[in-house]
């Protein structure tokens, strides 16, 4: 809803892939849809359904992660931990982009709008 986002990705060829991207529900640039008090009613949320397989990834975030790492930089993260380590990569994946994004938000000359 509003702001967040979700990338599933699938590895293909040793190489994670992004099969589906899904898009900000906004009112407009900035404005996402918001449910609750004075919000946006429950109805207004999309209702979306997928095949996944074992091995699927799915990157589910808010503004502050998508605003700050693009999807190149998610699935070259993920490739590269995948590498670097066998066991409880998943875990690790979402400790190194909570952090990645954070060092990239606390950058005064990068856009935080990619």
């Amino acid at each position: 809803m509003g702001d967040s986002q979700y990338v599933i990705f699938r590895k293909l060829n040793d190489k994670f892939e992004d099969i589906f991207i899904s898009e900000e529900i906004l009112h407009e640039f900035n404005m996402p849809f918001q449910i609750g008090l004075n919000g946006d009613p429950p109805e207004k949320a999309q209702f979306i359904s997928h095949t996944v397989y074992s091995g699927d990834l799915i990157v589910l975030a808010t503004d502050g992660l998508w605003d700050n790492l693009d999807i190149l930089s998610i699935k070259n993260i993920t490739e590269k931990l995948l590498k670097e380590h066998k066991e409880q990569w998943l875990s690790k994946l979402a400790i190194r982009l909570a952090k990645t994004a954070r060092k990239h938000s606390e950058n005064k000359y990068a856009s935080k709008i990619l």
